[in-house]
């Protein structure tokens, strides 16, 4: 699915991500579902080399960047 279509998805209060994510990746909503929040998984994989206030900079683009692909999936 397009970028368009996971953000469409996740409103809907799905678990979706990258065709290309590992197992236990991927990204949710929680809440009022205003708030996108990345599985343990996701952030452990991407987040242990966050040692500067600038990575976590880095990490938002990168989420970003990801919603301009279009290999997106649901989870079950």
């Amino acid at each position: 699915m397009t970028g368009l279509e996971a953000l469409q998805a996740l409103r809907e209060g799905k678990k979706i991500k990258r065709t290309d994510w590992k197992d236990g990746e991927y990204l949710r909503v929680y809440g009022d579902r205003t708030s996108i929040c990345p599985s343990f998984d996701y952030h452990r994989k991407r987040g242990e080399d966050c040692y500067y206030p600038e990575d976590a900079v880095i990490l938002t683009e990168d989420i970003l960047n990801d919603f301009l692909e279009d290999d997106w999936e649901v989870v079950e």
